[in-house]
């Protein structure tokens, strides 16, 4: 909760609004505000806004409603109710339409929280100040509202500058802000859209498809089918752990999971194929991918790993292809030569 001095400090200056506004409204009466958008708000930052929209007054209770621009919100306002009485920096948080008061906390018997769009909390400073909001007389000529307050008779403009007193003012009335012109700071808005999990759903894309390398040129076929669901809707405690060329990083900080890929990460690589999506089929009868299995490819020499690896013949070894896509390695004495001349010795003559 923000310090006394900081209120007070408001008291002088518009905020927690970007400006004046259409409102006749004392810098005195709002001096702290605040709100929280969920997923489901469908707020905008950069282009929604919230905004004071009404001011009501029944008897000796005031009533602020704040409205929002977000396509998720609309019929959905922050109502907040103060008594004239009620002390300096008084404040009240409310749910949705739902006024919780300075010391309540949300109900989720009486309201569920899942159908919470946003919420937020609002400081008074002197609430009778309020008054001065209530009643508009007439615009003049040179668009200057007058407007009236419903217990002291003080008639005053839309620029804050107080006129002259009247009499006879009925007490119970309201003022709109059709234009929308009391925005909030934007800064005072936490948007909490994409920020956390709130479901999770499963699907692949069909794998990539092993197609014949031409001209000994490696090359795949990548797919860009659509996904093929397994699951949706998984809510509530969900348990992951590592699988087959795949890690899982958890960052405090970030407060995030990443699932990461990569050749023999996590448990490995697989000793054999895992269907992706059901009805999954292979395209020659044999292997999902259409290609060789793992064992079936060379994937390093003597630790020598790479998209392409060379091997050719040096002295006393031959290399050539064998049948069925084999690599022949033979050693011989090719190219080495031989002494001819070679020294004996007799033993025992």
């Amino acid at each position: 909760m923000s310090r006394a001095g900081f209120y007070s400090d408001n008291e002088l200056r518009n905020y927690p609004f970007v400006g004046s506004g259409d409102l006749p409204l004392l810098d005195t009466v709002i001096v702290d505000f605040g709100c929280i958008m969920g997923p489901q708000a469908g707020f905008v930052s950069g282009e929604d806004k919230v905004y004071l929209y009404q001011i009501t007054r029944y008897e000796d209770l005031f009533r602020f409603e704040f409205k929002c621009t977000a396509s998720g919100l609309v019929g959905r306002s922050l109502i907040f109710e103060f008594h004239i009485s009620d002390a300096e920096y008084s404040t009240r948080y409310t749910v949705d339409d739902i006024s919780l008061g300075s010391s309540s906390a949300v109900n989720s018997s009486s309201q569920g929280l899942s159908e919470v769009r946003w919420e937020g909390f609002l400081v008074v400073g002197k609430v009778a100040d309020a008054a001065y909001s209530m009643t508009p007389l007439t615009t003049l000529p040179n668009g200057v509202i007058l407007w009236r307050n419903a217990t002291e008779g003080l008639l005053w403009t839309n620029g804050g500058y107080l006129l002259e007193q009247i009499i006879n003012i009925d007490i119970g009335s309201s003022v709109n802000d059709e234009n929308q012109t009391m925005v909030i700071e934007p800064a005072l808005v936490q948007n909490l859209a994409g920020t956390y999990v709130e479901r999770i759903n499963l699907a692949n894309k069909k794998r990539t498809m092993y197609s014949p390398p031409e001209s000994c040129s490696l090359s795949s076929e990548v797919s860009y089918d659509p996904y093929y669901v397994n699951a949706t809707d998984i809510v509530g405690d969900v348990k992951v752990k590592e699988g087959y060329n795949c890690n899982i990083f958890v960052s405090k900080a970030e407060n995030s999971i990443t699932f990461a890929a990569g050749v023999g990460i996590g448990m490995g690589e697989p000793c054999s194929e895992f269907v992706f999506y059901e009805n999954e089929q292979s395209p020659d009868g044999n292997m999902l991918t259409g290609g060789p299995s793992c064992g079936e490819t060379i994937k390093s020499i003597n630790g020598i790993t790479g998209r392409v690896i060379n091997v050719q013949g040096g002295l006393g070894v031959r290399v050539e292809a064998g049948l069925g896509n084999k690599l022949v390695v033979t050693p011989d004495h090719n190219g080495l030569a031989l002494c001819a001349n070679i020294q004996t010795s007799s033993v025992g003559g």
